[in-house]
């Protein structure tokens, strides 16, 4: 009776210790924090690239226009023609200019806000309790290589902006 008392506490005390080993082990491996290079991010999202593409094509069109307007002006001899074609291209480099500025402003707010989506399904799907944007102004000082999730969060952003799951 003493024996298998006492290797039923012997077995009792082994399930324990595996036990906590399991739990500790857990709680070590589960992923909690981690960090992406913002800038890298926002460079190298789909809707950036694309967005990108939308705004170069429309400025394109505006120096085309521009360097039209300058052989136009070259082969003018009149002094009021080429007054009026000096007021045309100087709206087309107002036009470039807007381009430019709606970019900045709006299209990346509307990026930023695409890219926090995404991010906030994909740190729920994959168990994360905060990840961190390390910018170039320096959010983050210091995080290990291994916290790092740039590459995998661009992969997933990337594929739910082109409707993959």
């Amino acid at each position: 009776m003493k024996t298998q008392k006492s290797i039923l506490t012997t077995i009792v005390v082994v399930n324990l210790i595996v036990s906590i080993f399991f739990v500790v082990k857990n709680i070590q491996s589960e992923k909690q924090y981690a960090s992406v290079d913002s800038l890298r991010l926002f460079q190298e999202f789909n809707m950036t690239k694309e967005l990108n593409k939308k705004g170069q094509k429309k400025i394109d069109s505006c120096k085309k226009t521009i360097d039209s307007l300058y052989n136009i002006m070259e082969s003018t001899l009149q002094t009021s023609e080429k007054e009026q074609l000096s007021k045309q291209i100087a709206l087309q480099n107002i036009n470039i200019a807007d381009i430019n500025k709606n970019f900045s402003s709006e299209a990346s707010l509307q990026i930023w806000k695409r890219i926090q989506g995404y991010t906030t399904s994909f740190g729920q799907e994959k168990g994360y309790k905060i990840i961190f944007g390390a910018q170039p102004n320096l959010n983050v000082i210091y995080s290990e290589e291994s916290t790092d999730i740039t590459t995998e969060l661009l992969k997933y952003i990337n594929n739910k902006y082109e409707g993959n799951k």
